[in-house]
């Protein structure tokens, strides 16, 4: 999913984490900030496997996995929360990337996921991202822009989830009503990416 998808469901998940136990700004961006750090590995795609930064150890489910162990003992002797609600934001980026695309959750060979972006005649050619990436023609950024907003049920997921995690801001949390301004940021960097795609292949 796209960024500000991940962004939404951090404040969902911070939302929720402060009507059980209530804390203060910094904590809460936090939580969100959690939620869509994954995708920095994409400053070095270069070095994935097939240049995908989905092929990272940091897009698999271990990381998150880690965080929460960690965060599980720290709730029960110390009484720490923050600890695994991060991992729980860091596992929700993982899990919503298995939507759109595939990630090799077990950091293997195999990918996991629904790849609602991959039309069913492709999967049963075993098509994988990368090979229809460059059968498009198209590089990376506007391949997977392209699919994004061409496919009406991923935008549907995507505008869902935006929708209900406003409203659970505005519920439980709406003192930090301002952070919702970060998920229209986020936007309007993949509007404009979706602009100059178009225009580079939709002339």
């Amino acid at each position: 999913m796209h960024t500000n998808i991940h962004y939404a469901v951090g404040i969902l998940i911070a939302s929720l984490a402060h009507f059980l136990f209530p804390m203060n700004w910094l904590v809460f961006l936090i939580i969100i900030s959690s939620a869509i750090i994954a995708d920095l590995d994409a400053f070095f795609f270069k070095r994935a496997l097939d240049r995908d930064h989905r092929n990272f150890f940091t897009h698999s489910i271990y990381p998150a996995g880690i965080i929460i162990l960690i965060g599980v003992l720290a709730e029960y002797f110390w009484k720490i929360h923050i600890i695994w609600l991060i991992g729980l934001a860091y596992s929700s980026h993982i899990i919503l990337d298995c939507v759109d695309w595939q990630t090799r959750l077990f950091y293997g060979k195999k990918l996991y996921g629904w790849a609602l972006l991959i039309s069913e005649d492709e999967k049963n050619l075993g098509k994988t991202r990368k090979q229809l990436q460059m059968e498009s023609g198209m590089d990376p950024t506007s391949f997977a822009i392209d699919r994004y907003f061409s496919d009406s049920l991923v935008l549907v997921i995507g505008i869902s989830i935006s929708l209900v995690s406003f409203l659970v801001l505005f519920v439980f949390a709406s003192e930090f009503w301002y952070v919702f301004i970060g998920y229209f940021v986020l936007l309007e960097v993949y509007l404009y990416q979706k602009k100059k795609m178009e225009s580079k292949y939709k002339q």
